[in-house]
């Protein structure tokens, strides 16, 4: 109990009138479980107006107290001090905030917010939602890092929930977000290994090898095939290598969103992409061979590049490769290896071959002018231009001999 007040009844939880230094009564502050509260004629959702109970946050003396509730005071004048509805619990209002905010994101976003905030849910129950403490979110995160869950993903839970609670605040529901003011997890970086255009070429002709049999490696003396979509496997594999666009992107790439003339190919027509742009990437010499070699064998009744096989006659895209890619990498021997580290190949590639930072942001959809390459991948030009350099052979008599360079393939 904090001595400024002067307990009054003995029932837990009960209202206790606040007295100043002189002993004088405090009129309209009282102090409840250890909180300071104010007892004010408020304006209410209806128009209506009745006394209210305002909690003082951050008050932990009576002169704090007094100068929290003479700003709400003038905020009631200015007609600002509105009663907040009262708040439903947490696992109801985490079902209204799916079907009416999370619905107008993207699909990827929409279900990574329903698995973070389910998490919430059950972990908070039946808890009304202003009842939430900073308290209850930080042992949340401690227990997600106890469970071995990454710092990256840690803070996508954290993200979700405060989005969730900036809802709320808007809602006038509760008046601050418990989920404010932590400080990120901080993933450890690791430099990033080079991947060769050959590792996903093992991948291609591990899944075109007879190695499979009833969507499994082969065991001996099985009548083994090569993987029933090997071709379009391969095809995928070798867009994302040459495009460095995202898994979920390259899919949705139609025959009229590749120019031959103009020789681009455009990422995200469809609004679908990562940050809902578009974003045209331009020929290289490999991007164009396979694109004119794909077009040959394009399928006559769809108009995307990676037609799904079960499409029927409805023309629908592929949702994934990522069965062919398990199987075609545990044939390979390949098990770290991924869709992503596609792009990541393709970015190194670039940044090896001389591209400026800013051209390759662009053609991987980066909206911050380059600077996430150069953080990422300046390495890379680095190790490359100290391998140039080493072939500079300065030979006796002053004269120079430099070996012609030639850029990885």
């Amino acid at each position: 109990m904090k001595p400024d007040a002067t307990p009054r009844g003995g029932r837990p939880g009960a209202y206790l009138p606040v007295f100043d230094g002189r002993k004088q009564r405090v009129r309209g502050l009282w102090q409840r479980r250890g909180q300071y509260v104010a007892r004010l004629t408020t304006e209410t959702p209806d128009g209506s107006k009745k006394l209210i109970w305002h909690v003082l946050e951050g008050a932990s003396t009576v002169a704090q107290a007094r100068e929290a509730m003479a700003a709400l005071s003038v905020k009631r004048k200015e007609g600002e001090l509105v009663a907040r509805k009262e708040a439903p619990s947490f696992a109801t209002f985490v079902g209204r905030y799916l079907t009416e905010e999370a619905a107008k994101k993207s699909l990827a976003t929409r279900r990574k917010e329903t698995t973070h905030l389910g998490w919430w849910r059950n972990r908070f129950g039946s808890l009304r939602l202003d009842k939430v403490r900073k308290a209850h979110v930080a042992e949340g995160l401690i227990d997600l890092e106890r469970g071995g869950m990454a710092a990256r993903t840690r803070n996508l839970y954290l993200i979700s929930l405060r989005n969730l609670f900036g809802h709320a605040r808007t809602m006038e529901l509760v008046a601050q977000s418990p989920a404010d003011g932590f400080s990120w997890s901080k993933a450890v970086t690791k430099k990033r290994q080079l991947v060769s255009r050959d590792d996903f070429e093992r991948l291609i002709d591990a899944a075109s090898a007879p190695l499979f049999f009833k969507g499994r490696i082969a065991l001996p003396g099985e009548p083994a095939a090569r993987l029933r979509n090997a071709q379009e496997f391969g095809d995928y594999l070798r867009f994302l290598l040459f495009t460095g666009a995202r898994e979920k992107e390259a899919l949705r790439v139609r025959w009229d969103d590749v120019d031959f003339e103009r020789k681009q190919v455009v990422i995200g027509a469809d609004g679908a992409a990562k940050n809902r742009e578009w974003r045209p990437v331009d020929f290289n010499p490999a991007l164009e061979s396979h694109l004119r070699s794909m077009a040959e064998r394009r399928a006559p009744d769809s108009r995307w590049l990676f037609p799904s096989p079960q499409r029927g006659e409805k023309d629908v895209p592929a949702q994934t490769f990522r069965e062919s890619l398990k199987l075609a990498r545990k044939a390979a021997g390949l098990d770290s290896l991924g869709f992503h580290d596609t792009r990541h190949a393709f970015i190194s590639q670039a940044v090896m071959a001389g591209v400026d930072f800013m051209t390759i942001a662009r053609w991987v959809g980066h909206k911050d002018g380059g600077v996430l390459i150069g953080k990422v991948y300046g390495h890379v030009a680095n190790e490359h231009r100290q391998r140039m350099a080493a072939r500079l052979d300065f030979v006796a008599g002053g004269q120079k001999e430099i070996e012609p360079t030639r850029f990885a393939a």
